[in-house]
């Protein structure tokens, strides 16, 4: 079976090898049209080649995992079903409420409110924030989709602002021994040719 390493490697072998004339600098860089020739060459498939570089590299879809993890006996399954989500900010609590402390994740909903690092998170949906575990709480109470009032401090001034909540999108990859199931035959020999001792399963 052709791997993701075997095409790293043959990656590695035409583009990547250092000594070239300027050290530290690759002699030919690659383009996208190299790497599709590469994957066709490696798979002696230039159909399957141009159907993945146009659908997932060059084009827009989303490569569905859950089946191709089922072929290894591992299942592909939502980390909190039924939480909502802000964004996995990183907060510091206190008296005031949650300081976002890092920079807010991008396309999440507090991004999309507005809302950025340094600024003290006092209310959601009236409920103040006194602790990680009011927050979880708070967010445990409401609905995926739900547009609820954020009341926030930025550099001392008390604003408020509409945030939408949603599903937590965090996935976890879970092996079927651990749901009470066990992999097939066949599952279990793809599982080994392909993560060999590396994953501790």
């Amino acid at each position: 079976a052709v791997t993701l390493d075997d095409y790293m490697q043959l990656l590695w072998q035409r583009f990547g090898r250092p000594g070239g004339a300027v050290p530290g600098v690759v002699d030919r860089p690659y383009t996208q049209a190299d790497l599709r020739t590469a994957l066709a060459e490696l798979t002696g498939d230039q159909a399957f080649a141009d159907d993945f570089f146009d659908r997932y590299v060059e084009g827009h879809e989303v490569i569905d995992y859950a089946p191709l993890f089922e072929r290894a006996g591992l299942v592909l399954r939502p980390r909190a079903p039924g939480q909502t989500w802000l964004g996995s900010p990183s907060l510091r609590f206190d008296r005031g409420g949650a300081r976002i402390v890092a920079p807010v994740l991008f396309g999440s909903p507090l991004y999309d409110a507005g809302l950025e690092r340094d600024d003290m998170l006092v209310s959601i949906d009236g409920q103040t924030l006194s602790s990680a575990g009011r927050l979880d709480a708070v967010l445990g109470d409401l609905d995926d989709g739900a547009r609820v009032s954020v009341v926030y401090s930025r550099r001392g001034e008390r604003r408020t602002t509409q945030l939408t909540v949603v599903a937590d999108p965090t996935l976890e990859l879970v092996p079927l021994e651990q749901l009470d199931g066990r992999p097939t035959p066949e599952q279990q020999r793809f599982r080994d040719d392909w993560l060999g001792s590396k994953a501790g399963l």
